[in-house]
């Protein structure tokens, strides 16, 4: 390959490492973006004023504890499912990050082993 090929190689190799970075950089601020969201769940009281007020309503009449537990555990449970898939929806936009920075990583790699040849 002769000085300019491998020049414009190197140019071609400098551009798609620079895109590839810019892709990396956005689809890391997607991610937090996401984390973000799904953090709502974390704060979310929800579910927690619905076990409260129906506890106080199945107290006020006279439900017993037991009975309530049974019913209101099932809440609690289902909530703590729902941050689990919550947290889990964030691993597809780690796979994003993950799969541009191994592109990036093999594009810095070829032009280091380019500018290795041009020397």
């Amino acid at each position: 390959m002769t000085k300019e090929q491998l020049k414009a190689k190197e140019n071609k190799l400098n551009k798609e490492i620079d895109l590839a970075f810019d892709k990396l950089d956005n689809a890391k601020s997607v991610l937090s973006t996401a984390k973000e969201i799904t953090n709502a769940i974390k704060y979310s009281d929800t579910a927690f004023n619905i076990i409260s007020k129906l506890s106080i309503l199945a107290n006020d009449n006279d439900i017993d504890d037991s009975e309530q537990d049974y019913y209101l555990n099932d809440i609690r449970e289902k909530m703590q499912e729902l941050e689990k898939a919550c947290y889990s929806a964030e691993e597809m936009f780690k796979e994003v990050v993950s799969d541009l920075d191994c592109k990036h990583s093999d594009l810095e790699s070829d032009l280091y082993e380019l500018t290795y040849e041009v020397k």
